[in-house]
């Protein structure tokens, strides 16, 4: 069975509100889709969806990396073995993770047996992590609603306050939930030593899950946690190191693993692996990807070691509009699987165009 067509589109989607990455800001998403056709009349979708402020990729090399594996795959026969193309190994890795969704999803469908876990867990539904993000009272109004839900995993991102400020800001937070929270508090690299000592003490007796990335200085996370006794999770040093160096940060709890960022499914799988090795667990996590993104990363994580924990695709409640006809429903933070699953992909062109030549794509704002 061969690919029979592939066509790439450019997608824009209003958020409910401004969201801040890092330097920068946004009122709109920005991404691309990928669309594979196989001969048997098959659909796979895939996303490419690098972060401002947060990715590295250039649109211009994204796009022109797009339009060179489309050319090369159709016509091809459907293996997964395509994807160790050095043409794909070597993209940036929003495109391969793109290629992957989409060859997931069709080889989903096809019930084609490939390296990808598919039937691994059988499971009905993935639960997720509420997260707070924002201006103080948006915090709190989002927190009041994860509360009414019975959201039990919360992630806020800290390390953006003063101190006893932020530390304070999470206990009332705490109180708001009547104690009944697992806290992940996503720093980001910003504190330094002693100032990630302070903000762990301020917190002593809260029911912390982890804390991702506490330090400027990754180099001393081990010695910190030693110290401080908080379990630590990796996020952003994982794009700096290979899965068989994660037995070096002996006192980590958790992986935070982002498909968009380290470049696909196959290497967090390789991550998972090493993780599994030493007691570490996986969590599969997002980065503001649409309705089909989030869809196919929430099914990777069922198949997955990642499914026995809370995922963080709670970016998808910020969107306005999506690219899906029927959007993600999502109770009590809680994604039933059956349900999303015995539904096809189906688009609204509303927010979408087709790019047919490598000079008419958009360029990322």
């Amino acid at each position: 069975m061969n690919i029979s067509d592939c066509k790439l589109y450019f997608y824009t989607l209003p958020l409910k509100r401004r969201v801040v990455i890092g330097d920068r800001s946004m009122e709109e998403r920005n991404g691309w889709l990928i669309r594979l056709c196989l001969e048997n009349g098959v659909i796979g979708w895939g996303e490419a969806a690098p972060l401002p402020g947060i990715s590295s990729e250039r649109p211009h090399t994204l796009g022109h990396e797009l339009f060179t594996l489309k050319s090369m795959l159709v016509g091809r026969e459907f293996s997964d073995r395509l994807l160790d193309f050095n043409a794909i190994k070597d993209a940036v890795p929003s495109v391969r993770c793109a290629f992957e969704m989409a060859f997931w999803n069709a080889g989903f469908l096809s019930g084609y047996a490939s390296r990808f876990p598919y039937a691994e867990r059988d499971v009905a539904g993935l639960h997720l992590n509420g997260l707070l993000a924002g201006q103080e009272n948006e915090i709190l109004d989002r927190a009041a609603g994860l509360a009414e839900s019975g959201c039990e995993t919360v992630k806020i991102k800290v390390g953006r306050r003063p101190i006893s400020h932020e530390a304070s800001l999470v206990r009332r937070i705490d109180d708001m939930m009547d104690g009944n929270v697992r806290w992940r508090l996503d720093a980001n690299k910003a504190w330094t030593y002693q100032e990630a000592v302070e903000f762990m003490t301020n917190l002593d007796g809260l029911e912390i899950e982890y804390i991702e990335e506490p330090l400027e200085d990754t180099g001393r996370l081990v010695e910190w946690s030693n110290e401080t006794g908080a379990p630590v999770a990796l996020d952003e040093s994982l794009m700096d190191i290979g899965p068989d160096e994660l037995s070096d940060f002996e006192s980590i709890k958790a992986i935070v693993l982002k498909p968009m960022l380290l470049g696909g499914f196959s290497r967090c799988m390789s991550f998972m692996d090493a993780a599994g090795d030493i007691g570490v667990y996986p969590v599969i996590s997002s980065m503001f990807e649409s309705g089909i993104g989030i869809r196919t990363l929430a099914h990777f994580a069922t198949c997955s070691p990642a499914g026995h924990h809370p995922a963080g695709l709670d970016t998808y409640d910020l969107f306005e509009k999506d690219l899906l006809i029927k959007p993600l429903k999502t109770s009590g933070k809680y994604i039933n699987m059956e349900s999303v699953m015995s539904d096809y992909i189906s688009i609204d062109h509303e927010f979408v165009r087709e790019i047919e030549n490598d000079d008419g794509y958009m360029p990322f704002t």
